[in-house]
């Protein structure tokens, strides 16, 4: 919780985008309409608020369309996840120049974003601090003869103070063993414990995470990163804007 708020954002980001690459067959499979019907209700309340009263956006459901409408939702959907994806990349620390270059790579090579990391804890020294208690008054005599007499206990408390270091790189590889670092971030955070023990391990080397990107990139154009996909209606394994080899890719 005390790591600098821009290394959490930046590697909190990039573990989710790993994640969604990893996990977007199994959510297509967990997907809860209700739910999801609530979100962008819950949306729609804030977006309303923003346009101008001759915008009304509703649920696709709920508009007179044809059946090509469906094929074109499909690809405006898809095509808005490309966009989004590239953006959260560039916001990562992915320079545009790189990404160019990436999306050139994809066309013959597999294309895999990689993280990973490393953890130190050291010991650094032992202290002790006082905590004061509840004060207690206590009162000897009676009437005018009296004294009132105030006490507190001390508690004398023993701390081990522990430095954690760490740092995570990511980095883009072309095929399996070019690597082309894309940022790396350090950190350093003094931690206390109540025993000598230590409260992680000396040293911690976090394996690998990694996401193959060769579709995504694939579909983004190399002169300025727009998204560009299309269904093939004409295959003959098009079934439906659902079913179909583009869209189960």
């Amino acid at each position: 919780d005390s790591f600098p708020m821009t290394t959490q954002l930046r590697l909190l980001s990039f573990v989710i985008f790993l994640q969604c690459w990893w996990q977007c067959t199994a959510i297509s499979l967990l997907f809860d309409e209700y739910r999801f019907r609530e979100n962008v209700e819950a949306s729609l309340s804030h977006v309303r608020r923003v346009l101008d009263n001759s915008r009304n956006p509703v649920f696709a459901t709920d508009v007179d369309h044809t059946y090509d409408d469906k094929f074109a939702l499909a690809e405006m959907m898809v095509i808005m996840a490309i966009n989004s994806n590239i953006q959260t990349l560039e916001v990562l620390g992915f320079s545009p120049e790189l990404l160019r270059n990436m999306t050139r790579w994809s066309t013959n090579h597999t294309v895999t974003f990689r993280l990973q990391g490393e953890e130190r804890c050291t010991f650094l020294r032992k202290q002790t601090r006082e905590i004061d208690g509840a004060g207690v008054e206590t009162q000897v005599g009676m009437g005018p003869v009296s004294n009132i007499f105030r006490t507190k206990v001390v508690r004398t408390v023993t701390e081990f103070v522990w430095r954690v270091q760490g740092s995570y790189a990511i980095s883009g590889l072309r095929g399996a063993a070019d690597e082309h670092p894309v940022l790396n971030r350090s950190f350093a955070i003094d931690i206390t414990s109540a025993t000598s023990a230590s409260p992680r391990p000396e040293r911690t080397l976090h394996h690998a995470m990694d996401a193959d990107a060769t579709w995504l990139l694939r579909h983004a154009d190399p002169a300025d990163l727009r998204a560009s996909f299309a269904i093939a209606r004409d295959d003959p394994q098009c079934r439906t804007p659902r079913r179909n080899p583009d869209v189960e890719a």
